[in-house]
């Protein structure tokens, strides 16, 4: 989204992706890692929930991490980087 979007009137979609539990301890304590830079635009008029973290344009080779035991995993293995 830009910001001429913005003043059109676009509605960015709501993060609607479940927070999900830890494929190894089980914990609900999961944070979400998604490309894009909180502060710009698209972060502040779509306000994601707590759990969800913008890492700019390059994801690491993981895009969940467990707050309670350290694991980092991919959601979906054979999705592209």
């Amino acid at each position: 989204m830009t910001m001429s979007d913005a003043i059109n009137g676009y509605e960015p979609e709501p993060y609607d992706v479940p927070r999900g539990t830890c494929p190894e301890c089980g914990s609900r304590a999961v944070k979400h890692l998604v490309a894009g830079v909180p502060g710009s635009p698209e972060w502040t008029m779509g306000s994601p929930p707590k759990w969800v973290e913008g890492v700019g344009c390059c994801l690491p080779l993981h895009n969940r991490e467990c707050r309670r035991c350290g694991l980092e995993w991919r959601d979906h293995p054979d999705d592209e980087l």
